[in-house]
């Protein structure tokens, strides 16, 4: 019954099975989501990992769900007939993994330790960092994820490092100041006492809360991303009421379609809006019947 959704993957342990079976459980249901990548806390203070490390196991996990995306893709147009041409089906297939896959720079990503109660895009973060740089926020949207090298003595940004160490502008301007005021608040005398380590989370909590609220970061993607209640229910109306879709649909009905598409309120009992309520149950049950169910009745209909 959603509108959208969004998938959380934990970065520590990586894209999972079940990880894989949302996914597609939203692509069937038709369910636009938006992705975030979690604990990213955890790769700084259990694996130790630097600014470089981070970035390179973040885009990793954003390949991964994108390649989850393209079986689906593939998958969908084969089923509907469409000619498969070499390397792909051509601009129809490109259209769809342009609007339907993972890129921070679109907006459609956030990054987020929801045990430090933290979490940004690159559109909520980038406005400080557009600031001091004397550079125009979306512009340096474009570069901010992939590899893109900011020279502070040109002051511009290349795809050539201007020195050996130069850093991704990823890990120059967002990744290495996170991991240092997690370093200042975590040494190595702190991570080996649990106590002190309980008190530097509530004070990462404190800092990192105030700069990317957890709540705003997801929230500003959700709102930007994932469509609104009357653009969801008319496009998954078919979902979650196929009886309604029915070209022959009995005129009496029609009133009570248009007032779930548009998502209408009747201000007053006489203006012929209808009070529509939808009543859903959430049934848990194994994967392995729901296959063995589904088998079942292909079987059925086959016959």
């Amino acid at each position: 019954m959603s509108d959208g959704g969004v998938v959380l993957v934990d970065v520590n342990e990586g894209v999972s099975t079940q990880t894989h079976t949302v996914i597609k459980q939203a692509w069937a249901e038709k369910v636009k989501i938006c992705l975030v990548l979690n604990k990213i806390d955890r790769l700084i203070l259990v694996r130790g990992m630097d600014g470089e490390q981070v970035y390179h196991a973040l885009v990793q996990i954003v390949e991964q769900v994108n390649a989850i995306i393209a079986e689906l893709i593939q998958a969908d147009m084969m089923e509907g007939g469409k000619v498969y041409e070499a390397g792909g089906f051509g601009e129809a297939q490109s259209a769809l993994e342009e609007a339907l896959m993972f890129a921070p720079d679109k907006g459609n990503v956030a990054f987020a330790s929801a045990y430090d109660c933290w979490s940004f895009t690159l559109p909520s973060f980038l406005p400080a960092v557009a600031e001091k740089l004397g550079m125009n926020a979306r512009t340096l949207q474009k570069f901010m994820w992939g590899e893109y090298y900011y020279s502070p003595s040109e002051k511009k940004v290349s795809q050539t490092p201007p020195a050996k160490l130069s850093q991704v502008m990823f890990v120059q301007f967002i990744m290495e100041p996170l991991i240092a005021k997690y370093r200042k608040c975590f040494s190595e005398e702190v991570l080996q006492s649990a106590a002190l380590t309980r008190e530097a989370h509530v004070k990462i909590k404190e800092r990192l809360h105030k700069l990317m609220p957890t709540e705003q970061g997801i929230f500003k993607m959700v709102i930007e991303h994932l469509p609104a209640p009357d653009q969801a229910q008319g496009e998954r109306l078919k979902q979650f009421c196929p009886a309604l879709t029915n070209p022959a649909l009995n005129p009496s009905l029609h009133a009570v379609r248009d007032a779930i598409v548009g998502c209408k309120q009747s201000p007053s009992p006489d203006d012929g809006t209808p009070t529509t309520v939808y009543v859903t149950k959430m049934q848990p049950f194994s994967a392995r019947l729901y296959d063995l169910t589904t088998k079942a009745a292909e079987k059925s209909v086959e016959k």
